[in-house]
């Protein structure tokens, strides 16, 4: 008897002490991100600047604001989160410099909403236009997103081996009723409207003719503002680009 409570004292003590060890560890790498996203430090620019924009990651209005996120980005050296906030301060800051002679887009994989891409393109042409600054655009490869931004620049560089990949606009909603019949699921839903169309993938095993409709419309409305702008700056008739995508 005295040497199993010899034994489980000892293994309680272990137990708390390797739990105290770990919420500390836990509180010091959240106080390390937090002093690391509030570093002032000013970045010393030479004479002349080539101000880099990396388009590549995900793109979305905002930072987050949760300090675990930002934990597990900071050891997830792939993962780069551009912010259409982010890139308006440092336009901003930018174009009152008199250093930054260039601007650079170096473009990646972005994955991005049309509404941000044609934030992020507005932000951009607003600060060519008001500084005069050249800009470059460069990617190994180029997807819609990417291209759609880089024809804002003045020359656009791509690999040699690259792949300009532009498929147009598209939406493939997923149906489960076939599922959830092999499941014995039935869905009771009250539908009020026809273009309401949320609850179509559990009731139905394709779109309806009103559904398919309204992204169709979509879908053509996307494409037709990306091809709009692409057109306007590079300078090629729709049926050109329209062969490509």
């Amino acid at each position: 008897m005295k040497q199993f409570f010899k034994m489980f004292f000892a293994s309680l003590l272990a137990l708390v002490v390797a739990s105290f060890l770990s919420i500390w560890f836990f509180i010091a790498m959240i106080t390390a991100v937090s002093s690391f996203s509030s570093s002032d430090s000013p970045s010393v620019l030479e004479d002349v600047t080539v101000f880099e924009i990396k388009l590549s990651g995900s793109l979305s209005d905002r930072s987050s604001s949760d300090e675990l996120d930002e934990l597990l980005s900071t050891f997830d050296k792939k993962s780069f989160n551009l912010t259409l906030e982010n890139l308006r301060i440092s336009l901003d800051k930018a174009a009152a410099s008199d250093e930054v002679k260039c601007l650079y887009l170096k473009c990646g994989n972005l994955s991005a909403s049309p509404a941000a891409i044609e934030e992020a393109r507005r932000l951009i042409s607003n600060f060519k236009e008001e500084t005069g600054i050249p800009v470059y655009a460069y990617a190994d490869n180029y997807n819609l997103s990417t291209y759609w931004i880089a024809t804002l620049a003045d020359k656009i560089f791509m690999n040699n081996q690259g792949i300009l990949d532009i498929h147009g606009c598209v939406a493939v909603p997923m149906f489960y009723k076939r599922a959830l019949d092999k499941l014995g699921i039935e869905m009771q839903v009250f539908k009020v409207g026809t273009f309401k169309s949320a609850v179509e993938p559990y009731i139905l095993t394709e779109m309806s003719d009103a559904n398919r409709l309204q992204m169709t419309r979509m879908v053509e409305g996307l494409w037709q503002s990306a091809e709009q702008d692409i057109v306007a700056t590079r300078n090629i008739s729709a049926e050109q680009l329209n062969k490509y995508a």
